[in-house]
């Protein structure tokens, strides 16, 4: 580990998540270490058609860089309570559309054969 990673390392969270807002991609990279585990522990427990864990791991990676930059310390909220939050409602969202498409009424389904003989024909 280099030795900024390794000063880095030693700050706190919302210390970091500042340095983050800041554009300092060296703290994003402790941070990631940080939470990778427990976005992916969180990542475990949702699931969507079409949509595989790691997937969900990437979208909790997007919500803690989310996360980074709208995490206000002044708050009462910690930071990776803040963290758990936007990941959770990011997978959320993930599963919502995936059953949005899911429902799909079938009277309005184009069936792609009928397409086809129409198409050859010219």
């Amino acid at each position: 580990m280099s030795e900024s990673l390794k000063n880095l390392s030693e700050l706190s969270d919302a210390k970091l998540a500042e340095l983050v807002k800041s554009g300092n991609d060296s703290a994003f990279d402790v941070l990631t270490l940080r939470y990778l585990r427990n976005i992916g522990f969180l990542a475990k427990k949702y699931s969507a058609d079409g949509y595989e864990r790691n997937d969900f791991v990437q979208e909790g990676l997007l919500g803690l860089l989310y996360a980074c930059r709208t995490f206000d310390s002044n708050n009462k909220a910690s930071f990776k309570s803040y963290v758990d939050i936007v990941a959770k409602r990011r997978f959320i969202s993930i599963v919502r559309k995936a059953q949005r498409q899911k429902a799909v009424p079938s009277s309005s389904l184009v069936s792609l054969d009928a397409d086809n003989d129409e198409l050859e024909g010219e």
